[in-house]
């Protein structure tokens, strides 16, 4: 708009850490049919599972990295997201995973889940 200031605080992104780096490397190397599992990640990296996951979780949400995770029992883990196609499959087990937890949400509070997303809506400021 004009006359409106940018500030150039609202777009700071922080410098990657060394294990943000590292795990980001190691991750490059691993697709949907070859996730790393968090424990070797870990080890690979020198930090705890719990930091993997704080890890990833910042490298996705911080840093917009395509990183997909695999529940599979037989081939569980992380990986680089490939292509649209893949992003589609990851965010469609997103949205079902999610979906499922705010059933259970709303059948703790004895709500409807569309009372529960009002409820969310309103917390979040998504009104405006």
């Amino acid at each position: 708009m004009p006359g409106e200031v940018l500030n150039l605080f609202d777009c700071y992104i922080p410098p990657m850490s060394a294990d943000d780096r590292k795990v980001l490397s190691i991750l490059r190397g691993h697709d949907r049919s070859n996730p790393i599992a968090r424990t070797e990640l870990a080890e690979l990296v020198g930090i705890s599972g719990r930091e993997i996951q704080d890890v990833v979780r910042r490298l996705i949400m911080d840093y917009g990295q395509l990183i997909g995770s695999s529940t599979d029992a037989r081939n569980p883990g992380y990986y680089m997201i490939a292509d649209i196609k893949e992003a589609d499959k990851v965010c469609h087990s997103l949205r079902r995973r999610a979906l499922k937890i705010l059933v259970r949400v709303a059948k703790i509070r004895k709500i409807s889940v569309r009372e529960l997303l009002e409820q969310m809506k309103m917390e979040l400021n998504l009104d405006e």
